[in-house]
């Protein structure tokens, strides 16, 4: 089977079933496990697939990942958005970190400054609380399983009784559109709560995340007051947010 031959196969699997699996692949098509991890890198440079440990999703399907494979993914480009995030924090302000691995990748660059960091990720809680330059707020609700998201009504009506001077979201997807969106309305409502109780809201996103689209709607990107992403973002999403104001800023991808 020749590769683009590979290629539309595993395209019309991911079409059908929204996730492939490298083993499985290999022995469906009689190819080694390397080539279907070169052939799932290729899908995923052209935006045609997201890449997980051991395999890859439909980059449009509404499915959450666990934190493990977040880990992984793209982590050098989400390193690149969190030090560049970081250098927007002042000695001495308060900042809001959403759950995920890319404000994760803030948390470990923020971690000898003076702050009070509030947020709704254990793994985040985890790695500030040693510090003894920072004042570390969690806020309380249910953790979500495989992900470590704290979401719930507790957690709102903390966050309403807060204002930060800065607040750091995340998404799941940004759409053609240039709408924010996750699979779970519980976490939706929170990011719009983050986003009304902070100065200043700030979207953390690598590329890849553009072009998808997920259940339930945030925001648009021009409720937030900078977005950084990677400079792999497709040409027309760069248009698109430059037609409407959005301030962006693009690392190296």
């Amino acid at each position: 089977m020749l590769t683009y031959e590979r290629r539309r196969f595993v395209l019309e699997l991911l079409k059908k079933e929204g996730k492939v699996e490298v083993n499985k692949l290999a022995q469906q098509l009689n190819v080694s496990p390397m080539t279907i991890r070169r052939d799932l890198d290729a899908l995923s440079e052209q935006g045609l697939a997201f890449r997980t440990r051991g395999g890859a999703i439909s980059p449009n399907i509404n499915y959450e990942l666990p934190l493990e494979e977040k880990m992984v993914s793209r982590a050098e480009v989400k390193s690149r958005i969190g030090e560049r995030a970081a250098a927007l924090i002042e000695e001495n302000e308060s900042i809001l970190l959403d759950a995920g691995t890319t404000c994760l990748a803030l948390a470990r660059r923020v971690q000898s400054m003076h702050l009070t960091v509030i947020t709704t990720d254990v793994r985040i809680a985890f790695e500030l609380y040693r510090s003894p330059t920072i004042k570390l707020i969690v806020l309380g609700g249910i953790v979500q399983a495989n992900v470590g998201a704290i979401t719930g009504s507790f957690a709102e009506e903390m966050i309403e009784s807060l204002t930060v001077d800065k607040a750091f979201i995340g998404t799941s997807a940004v759409d053609n559109g240039l709408f924010l969106s996750t699979p779970t309305l519980e976490k939706a409502s929170l990011k719009r709560k983050f986003i009304k109780n902070a100065n200043s809201a700030i979207l953390l996103a690598d590329s890849s995340k553009f072009g998808r689209s997920s259940l339930f709607k945030i925001c648009h990107l021009e409720q937030l007051d900078l977005v950084i992403t990677d400079d792999r973002l497709d040409d027309f999403f760069v248009q698109e947010m430059e037609a409407v104001g959005v301030n962006y800023d693009l690392v190296e991808g």
